[in-house]
C-alpha cells in the first residue's frame, strides 16, 4: 500500500511538472549558454574567447486554473560600458496570462509577451546563431502590449492577435514612439506532417525626419516526416518607400533520440534601393544532448558558419556552445 502511495506521488509530481502548475502553486525556471566563438576574416583571427551568451532565470506562478503570471530576466555578457560589470540585463518576459478570456478559447496575456512572427518561435535554437527575423533585425522575439490567441476549430490551426510597442522588449521610455503596433499571426496543420503559416504587422515609424509606413510580413512553412525536419520562410519589411526581403531554409535530421545534424541558408537584401549589399549566410552545426529529464536538459552545441556581404570577403564564425537549463518542481 505505502509503495503504491509513494508511486501514485512520484507520478503526480512528475506530470504536474510536465504539464503545469495547479492553483498556488510556483515554479523556477533557468537557462544558461557559455560560448566558445572563433571569428576568422581575411585570413585573420577577429575575436576567439568565451562568453555567457545568454542567460534566463524566471518565475511562474499560477493563481487559478485559468490565470497565472510570469517573469523572465534576460542576462548575457556584454561590452558596453552603459552595463554594469560586463553584464546585460533585461526583462524577456513579464506577463498575466487569462484563459478563457474574453471568450471561451480564447487566452489573453498582457506585459511583455512573446511577439510570434513567422519562424521565431518555431525554429528552438536548433542553430546557435538567432533565428533569421532577429538576425536580419526585422523584429525582436518579444515586446510590451496585449496578445490574443486561440485554436481555429477542429485542432485545423492557431492564431495570435497582437497590440504592441513594436520597438521590442529592450527599449522602453524614451526609446517608444508614439505609434503602436497591431498584428496578427497564423497557423494552419491540413495534414499531421506539415503547418503553413503567415504573419503582418503595421505600425508607424519615424524615418529621415517623416513619419512613414512600417509593415512586416512573413509566410513560413515546416514539413516534418521523422527523423527529418525542414522549415522554409519569406519575410519582408517596408519602411516608406523600402523594402528589405529575406528567406531562410533550415533542415534537422535526428540521427539518435540524443544527436541532431542541422543545415541552414539565409538570404537577406535590407533595402531595393541598393546593390551590392545582400547579405548571405550558412550554417552546418551538430547537437548532441547528454542528459535529458522532464526537469532539465543539458547539451553540446557547435556549428561552422560563413556569411558573406555583397562581393566582400566570407566571415567565417566556428562556435562551440555548452547549453543547460532546468526547471524546478512546483512549490
Amino acid at each position: 500500500m505505502r509503495g503504491k502511495l509513494a508511486a501514485v506521488v512520484i507520478a503526480s509530481v512528475v506530470i504536474s511538472a510536465l504539464w503545469g502548475l495547479e492553483p498556488g502553486q510556483s515554479r523556477i525556471e533557468a537557462k544558461n549558454w557559455l560560448r566558445y566563438t572563433l571569428t576568422r576574416s581575411g585570413g585573420e583571427t577577429q575575436r576567439a574567447g568565451f562568453s555567457i551568451a545568454r542567460g534566463y532565470f524566471g518565475f511562474t506562478h499560477q493563481f487559478t486554473a485559468k490565470i497565472k503570471c510570469t517573469f523572465t530576466l534576460d542576462f548575457s555578457s556584454s561590452d558596453n560600458p552603459s552595463d554594469a560589470h560586463g553584464v546585460a540585463v533585461k526583462i524577456k518576459k513579464a506577463f498575466l496570462q487569462v484563459k478563457d478570456f474574453p471568450l471561451a478559447g480564447l487566452s489573453f496575456e498582457g506585459g511583455i509577451v512573446k511577439n510570434y512572427f513567422g519562424l521565431i518561435y518555431d525554429w528552438k535554437y536548433a542553430t546557435i546563431q538567432k533565428a533569421p527575423e532577429d538576425v536580419a533585425r526585422v523584429c525582436a522575439s518579444a515586446d510590451a502590449g496585449i496578445a490574443l490567441s486561440g485554436k481555429f476549430p477542429g485542432k485545423f490551426g492557431k492564431f495570435q492577435i497582437v497590440m504592441l510597442n513594436g520597438e521590442g522588449y529592450s527599449k522602453f521610455g524614451s526609446e517608444i514612439d508614439k505609434f503602436p503596433l497591431g498584428g496578427v499571426n497564423l497557423r494552419f496543420s491540413p495534414a499531421e506532417v506539415i503547418t503553413i503559416g503567415g504573419s503582418a504587422q503595421y505600425t508607424r515609424t519615424t524615418a529621415d525626419s517623416s513619419t512613414v509606413d512600417l509593415l512586416r510580413s512573413a509566410g513560413a512553412g515546416i514539413i516534418s516526416v521523422k527523423p527529418v525536419k525542414v522549415f522554409a520562410e519569406y519575410f519582408l519589411k517596408k519602411v516608406g518607400d523600402n523594402t528589405g526581403a529575406g528567406f531562410s531554409a533550415m533542415s534537422t535530421i535526428n540521427i539518435t533520440e540524443n544527436l541532431m545534424l542541422v543545415a541552414r541558408f539565409d538570404l537577406w537584401d535590407p533595402s531595393d534601393k541598393t546593390t551590392d549589399d545582400e547579405q548571405k549566410m550558412f550554417i552546418l552545426g551538430a547537437n548532441w544532448e547528454f542528459s535529458h529529464s522532464p526537469a532539465g536538459v543539458s547539451k553540446v552545441q557547435a556549428e561552422w558558419e560563413r556569411k558573406t556581404t555583397g562581393g566582400g570577403d566570407p566571415t567565417d564564425e566556428l562556435r562551440l556552445q555548452l547549453r543547460w537549463e532546468f526547471k524546478s518542481n512546483p512549490f
